[in-house]
């Protein structure tokens, strides 16, 4: 009986910290990208020319290649981000690129109009 009730008190005790304290969530796997997909890299945007007020703004070269393989890879503090090993066309060696950078080859179009739009050119 007693065995019952310790029982019990530790399962309540138990629930009430749970609240505060809830266990962290399983992470999702990574669906976006899948082998085989065909990919463009959103690449940083370059500025030429001096002084500030004269920069003459383009976009840099659209890279295509296909997703081989995707992987989480860790980062300093611990926390997983997914990468694609993706083979650019025209290039002999497989090259690794983080997922936020890739986009769908279909939303290419989407993707250059949005650089164009948040470097205002």
């Amino acid at each position: 009986m007693v065995k019952q009730k310790l029982s019990l008190c530790l399962q309540l005790f138990s629930d009430y910290l749970h609240q505060f304290n809830p266990m962290p969530k399983k992470k999702q796997p990574y669906n976006r990208f899948k082998p085989g997909d065909r990919v463009v890299k959103k690449s940083n945007m370059t500025v030429i020319g001096r002084p500030i007020n004269t920069i003459e703004r383009r976009l840099p070269k659209i890279v295509h290649g296909e997703v081989l393989e995707i992987f989480l890879m860790k980062n300093k503090r611990g926390a997983f981000h997914p990468y694609c090993k993706v083979k650019w066309d025209g290039q002999s060696g497989i090259d690794t690129a983080a997922a936020n950078r890739l986009w769908f080859e279909d939303d290419k179009d989407k993707m250059i109009a949005h650089q164009v739009e948040s470097i205002g050119a």
